[in-house]
């Protein structure tokens, strides 16, 4: 498979849908934030359609925010979620050219998307990181672990992976070189950030029972090229996926779906 990026313009509106699947991660991007002064820029890198940085805002009205990611859709749905919020601005650009001034921004926050989502190189987003956050700025990120701990894609990944034209699809293993322990912390510290803390963060997938499992697939990155298989083909996949996931279901028919991600913070 190869390392092309997930066709997040395609999939927006339902990955906004199940937005509350990770809202844990959100929760625990906040809790190592320190407290933000009113007037403060945020910077929210990759921001998909508003989150983490629409809960900063909400946390601290008085703080400013812009919010950058490649995806137009996604920006779309990031503005209307912030039509009747002040001071809120979302562009849609590349993390490595975030249109902010040097040492401008007060706080950076990123889930899932610096340093992993760039798809090739994540030095240049993370120098323009270094560039625009101030010294002493703080920020808080979430980024994936080795694949196999991202329980839920791996377990898309597996029913998948061995279909005709499924080569094309983007593989979580082979962003598992960034996961070796100690190597983004190293990269930020390189890239200038004086302060670096890292720890595991896990939590769990809650998702209602085989419908909504389902759901999950259809709108996940592997759901267009599902969308395109034929109705036996598309079938058997749903049937891998509701077997592998057997093991995480629970008595009442819905699946607990544990992850785990690491969590970097610290000071620039």
């Amino acid at each position: 498979m190869t390392v092309e990026r997930p066709d997040y313009d395609t999939i927006a509106r339902k990955w906004d849908d199940r937005e509350y699947l990770r809202e844990p991660v959100t929760g625990a991007i906040m809790e190592r934030l320190p407290g933000i002064p009113d007037g403060a820029l945020v910077l929210d890198m990759g921001c998909g359609t508003g989150e983490p940085g629409l809960t900063v805002k909400a946390r601290y009205p008085a703080s400013r925010l812009l919010g950058v990611d490649i995806s137009e859709p996604m920006i779309a749905l990031a503005r209307s979620k912030a039509r009747r919020l002040g001071d809120v601005s979302f562009e849609t650009r590349p993390m490595s050219d975030t249109g902010a001034g040097p040492a401008s921004v007060d706080v950076l926050v990123s889930r899932f998307a610096l340093l992993y989502e760039e798809h090739r190189d994540v030095r240049p987003s993370l120098a323009e990181a270094a560039r625009v956050l101030r010294p002493g700025g703080a920020f808080s990120l979430a980024v994936w672990d080795r694949a196999e701990l991202n329980t839920l894609i791996a377990l898309l990944h597996g029913a998948v992976g061995d279909l005709a034209g499924a080569a094309a699809l983007p593989d979580p293993f082979a962003y598992d070189v960034l996961a070796t322990p100690g190597r983004r912390a190293r990269l930020l510290r390189e890239a200038g950030f004086a302060v670096v803390e890292e720890a595991a963060f896990t939590f769990d997938y809650r998702i209602a029972g085989r419908a909504a499992l389902l759901d999950v697939l259809h709108t996940s990155p592997y759901g267009p090229f599902v969308g395109t298989l034929g109705a036996a083909d598309r079938a058997a996949v749903e049937d891998r996926v509701t077997a592998r996931a057997a093991v995480h279901a629970e008595p009442d028919g819905g699946y607990r779906i544990p992850i785990t991600c690491r969590l970097l913070w610290g000071r620039r």
